[in-house]
């Protein structure tokens, strides 16, 4: 991940303690305003999130499919000025 100004911040989704939980092309990015880093898992048809602790920790959100709650193919995320996150 990099800042707007092409400075790297950091590298997430590789490591090989987080194997299981591997990014299978990232889409979307952003920041929430605590630090944590959201990112929409195009082939794996979910939301990542990533704390924003030295030591990282991701969780997973939502599975494939066409209803409430599920994704197919998530594209971009953005968070809105009331923090409700978009997909």
């Amino acid at each position: 991940v990099f800042n707007e100004n092409g400075q790297f911040i950091r590298k997430c989704g590789f490591d090989t303690a987080f194997f299981y939980k591997h990014l299978d092309s990232p889409r979307g990015v952003c920041y929430l305003s605590d630090g944590q880093l959201l990112i929409t898992d195009f082939n794996n048809h979910r939301l990542a999130v990533l704390s924003s602790r030295d030591t990282p920790e991701m969780k997973v959100y939502g599975t494939e499919g066409n209803v409430e709650g599920m994704f197919c193919r998530p594209q971009g995320v953005k968070v809105d000025p009331e923090g409700h996150i978009l997909i």
